[in-house]
């Protein structure tokens, strides 16, 4: 048990340091806002997270990542499941919407590989998943929903960001 507790310890400081590796980089940018569900990563479940960076002349510049993590056992090593995909597909209180295309990358790690596909969007689209009632997303077959409170979070985000636009 207190391996599995040191694992998930390294596993989040490691997504710690992915996620703030810019403000790393440069100590004399802004950090980015973020929002990322309270809950926690759990396997086989994507974690919606969304990110605004820039601000003080910079280009604003949100994105949303979905991480997906799998576990690695000797028996089993996972496939990338949405190292092709090109896309993640949105429904917005129940209509259809595009915002362009994704990337894709994927951490191996000791017990879990976690694979992350990143998709820029505006600040109009951003604020669209924000005031919104229900949003939905496909990534590949993979169909998630976010919860009431991914909203709320992705409204908060937006109105910081806001605060960065000239």
């Amino acid at each position: 048990m207190e391996s599995r507790h040191r694992q998930s310890i390294a596993f989040f400081f490691l997504l710690a340091v992915v996620w703030s590796s810019h403000a790393q980089e440069d100590r004399f940018a802004e950090n980015p806002i973020e929002y990322s569900n309270p809950s926690g990563m759990k396997d086989d479940e994507p974690l919606f997270y969304a990110t605004i960076e820039g601000g003080s002349g910079a280009p604003i510049a949100p994105k949303i990542v979905i991480f997906y993590r799998q576990p690695v056992s000797p028996y089993h090593k996972p496939v990338e499941r949405f190292l092709y995909c090109n896309n993640i597909d949105w429904l917005i209180d129940g209509k259809p919407v595009r915002f362009g295309p994704t990337s894709h990358s994927s951490l191996d790690l000791s017990d879990r590989m976690v694979e992350l596909v990143r998709q820029p969007v505006t600040m109009k689209q951003l604020r669209m998943l924000g005031d919104a009632k229900t949003v939905e997303y496909r990534v590949c077959r993979d169909e998630a929903e976010l919860l009431p409170e991914d909203i709320a979070g992705v409204r908060e985000l937006v109105r910081q960001g806001e605060k960065l636009s000239p």
